[in-house]
C-alpha cells in the first residue's frame, strides 16, 4: 500500500531564530495592546515548563497566559513571542471548529487516485475547514497572531518559514489585501535558500483552496505570477484545482461565470 504523508503546515517558527544575548534586550512593539493588561491575572515565578515544551503538549491557553505574565515582568524574548503566536494561531483555529494547524495532517491513500485534481480538494478541504476563522476567533486572536507573526517578519525578513507563517495569519483572519501586499514587497532574492519565490508561495494555494476562498485564490495566484513569476506547470496546477473547487460550489451561474473566466486568465 503507497502511504502518501501530506504535510505542508508550516513548521513552528520561534525555534527557526537565531539565540543571542540581543533577545533580553528585545521589546515588541506592538504587544502592549494585547498582553499585560490583566492585574489580577495569573503570576508564574519561574518558567518550570518553557512555552515550547507547553506547544509540544498543546496546551495553548497556557503558553498564552504565561506569556502574559513574561510580559508584564518584561522579562520575555522574541522567541517567546514565536511560541505565543503559535498558541494564538491553533487557538483561532480550534475556536473556529478547525482541526489543529500544528498536528500535522495526514492522508493515506490505498493506491494512486484517478482524478488528482478531486483527490487534491478533497484532502485540502478536509485538512483546511472549507472556511477561514470564525468572527469570534478573529476578533480574539486576529490581531494578537498578526503582532507576533509581523514582529517574527521584521527579525529576519529572508526566512521564508516565517514568510508563509505571515501569510496564513493574514488568510485565515481574511485580510486579503494585506497578504498580496505581503507577497508583492518581497524583492528578488529576497529570501533565503530560495531560488524561485513564485513557485515557493505558490504552495500557499492549498490554503486559499482549503479553506474554499477561490476568488481571493485567484487573486494570489495572479499577483504570484505578475510579480515573482510562475512556471506553465505550476500555473496549470493550481488553475485546474481553482476551476473544480468552483465548479463545485452553489454559486449563481453569472457569478460563477465570471469567477472561472478570471481563473482562466491567469
Amino acid at each position: 500500500m503507497r502511504v502518501a504523508l501530506l504535510t505542508l503546515a508550516l513548521c513552528v517558527v520561534a525555534f527557526a531564530l537565531p539565540a543571542s544575548a540581543d533577545d533580553e534586550l528585545y521589546r515588541c512593539r506592538c504587544c502592549g495592546e494585547y498582553f499585560g493588561k490583566n492585574p489580577n491575572a495569573p503570576t508564574y515565578w519561574r518558567k518550570a515548563l518553557s512555552l515550547g515544551r507547553l506547544i509540544r503538549d498543546h496546551k495553548y491557553e497556557e503558553v498564552v497566559a504565561r506569556f502574559d505574565d513574561l510580559y508584564r515582568k518584561n522579562d520575555y524574548t522574541l522567541g517567546d513571542l514565536g511560541w505565543t503566536g503559535e498558541a494564538l494561531f491553533a487557538l483561532g483555529a480550534l475556536k473556529s471548529g478547525i482541526r489543529d494547524p500544528l498536528i500535522p495532517y495526514r492522508y493515506f491513500q490505498a493506491e494512486k487516485p484517478k482524478d488528482l485534481v478531486a483527490d487534491d480538494l478533497m484532502w485540502m478541504h478536509a485538512k483546511y475547514g472549507k472556511k477561514i476563522w470564525d468572527a469570534a476567533a478573529i476578533a480574539e486572536y486576529g490581531q494578537p497572531v498578526l503582532c507576533a507573526t509581523g514582529e517574527l517578519r521584521k527579525a529576519d525578513p529572508k526566512d521564508p518559514r516565517l514568510l508563509n507563517r505571515r501569510l496564513s495569519a493574514f488568510i485565515v483572519t481574511g485580510h486579503f489585501d494585506e497578504a498580496l501586499a505581503e507577497v508583492s514587497a518581497v524583492p528578488p532574492n529576497g529570501l533565503r535558500y530560495v531560488v524561485n519565490i513564485g513557485e515557493l508561495l505558490a504552495k500557499t494555494m492549498q490554503e486559499y483552496i482549503g479553506m474554499a476562498r477561490y476568488q481571493e485564490g485567484a487573486q494570489y495566484l495572479a499577483t504570484l505570477k505578475r510579480v515573482h513569476g510562475l512556471s506553465k506547470a505550476t500555473r496549470d496546477h493550481w488553475v485546474a484545482r481553482l476551476t473544480r473547487g468552483v465548479e463545485q460550489e452553489p454559486l449563481a451561474p453569472d457569478r460563477k461565470k465570471s469567477l472561472l473566466a478570471k481563473i482562466q486568465s491567469i
